[in-house]
């Protein structure tokens, strides 16, 4: 999940209805005005420094700050939770069931 900042928005996977939401933050925190935005999403999402979402679902979706897909992630095993780190944030490290991923991503 994204850092919520008021003013902002955030992006919440929807694990029973599969699918990704967008919120706005208010500026007391409070979210609001929930908007479907892709039509999958699982366990989890997260945003990079340019604003590209990654959206675990089966595999991980890659979507540009527009919401146009620009990549897929594939892994021997269904992304549970993903997190940004390694020098400058370039490495996105994905857990599943029983395994840690780390993949390069600039």
């Amino acid at each position: 999940m994204s850092a919520a900042v008021p003013g902002g928005i955030i992006y919440s996977s929807d694990e029973i209805g599969k699918r990704t939401v967008r919120m706005e933050v208010g500026e007391k925190g409070r979210l609001s005005d929930p908007e479907e935005v892709l039509p999958h999403g699982e366990t989890s999402n997260i945003t990079d420094g340019e604003g590209n979402l990654y959206v675990a679902d089966g595999q991980i979706f890659v979507y540009d700050r527009n919401l146009k897909e620009i990549n897929r992630i594939s892994l021997p095993e269904r992304p549970i939770s993903m997190a940004f780190g390694g020098m400058n944030s370039e490495t996105l490290f994905i857990t599943t069931l029983t395994s840690l991923y780390a993949v390069k991503i600039k």
